[in-house]
């Protein structure tokens, strides 16, 4: 990340950031990970965010040999939540309230995503 760009989230309050390219899978294995997308309008961040979902919902469905993989300290990282901006809940008026909207559909989240 370039200084100013450092400099800049750092301003806005966040802490120092590795940022990594954009993978094609969400890799469940590595510990500690927590993932903020941030960017434009239009950018692309709820689909991915949606095919992060959906990559859980395929490491999920694998059971108990793959949680041994995915799970540390008690935490079993396949289990996602998301939270969005209530500015969202204005513009997505028509998609139900645990939806994860983005351009060409939703999927739902249930108790997995809340609203700041």
């Amino acid at each position: 990340m370039a200084p100013t760009e450092s400099n800049f989230l750092k301003s806005l309050g966040l802490p120092s950031l590795t940022v990594y390219p954009t993978a094609t899978h969400f890799d469940f294995t590595q510990e500690g990970r927590r993932v903020l997308i941030i960017g434009p309008m239009g950018s692309g961040k709820s689909e991915w965010a949606a095919r992060i979902w959906r990559d859980g919902e395929v490491a999920r469905k694998k059971g108990e040999a793959v949680a041994e993989l995915t799970t540390s300290k008690g935490v079993d990282r396949r289990n996602l939540f998301y939270i969005r901006s209530q500015i969202d809940r204005s513009r997505f008026k028509d998609f139900p309230d645990d939806a994860l909207p983005f351009r060409g559909g939703y999927i739902r989240c249930g108790e997995n995503i809340a609203f700041i």
